[in-house]
């Protein structure tokens, strides 16, 4: 479930007509870029840390320029950047990064609760 919350949510960030966004805030240097770093690594965090191979950030990967072609052909008041691109792929390859870092210590956390219920044989 957490998994699909978070790739609904991508879409929806992603794929708002420009009237639907916020005015204020945005002028803060580089938080569109933030966003979009977020909006990416949500849903690869997700599936990396859910068990999903790390092959499931391909997926976002190849959304990330097409998702900014989109923006600027489809979606009202949007446009495409070069920039966000950068930012979304930097959001994918954190996720796995950290996604799998996390899951290694869930996994480590288990064997260790395992071991200590488990008497050892001798």
């Amino acid at each position: 479930m957490l998994l699909v919350l978070a790739v609904a949510a991508h879409l929806v960030v992603l794929y708002l007509p420009g009237e639907g966004l916020p005015a204020q805030g945005f002028e803060i240097p580089f938080l569109d870029k933030l966003i979009h770093v977020a909006v990416f690594a949500a849903p690869t965090l997700a599936a990396v840390v859910l068990g999903r191979s790390a092959w499931w950030s391909v997926p976002f990967l190849v959304h990330a320029p097409v998702s900014e072609w989109a923006q600027a052909t489809f979606v009202r008041q949007r446009s495409g950047d070069l920039w966000d691109i950068v930012s979304d792929v930097v959001g994918v390859v954190l996720a796995v990064a950290v996604g799998r870092r996390l899951q290694r210590g869930l996994v480590a956390g288990r064997e260790r609760e395992y071991a200590s219920r488990v008497p050892l044989a001798r």
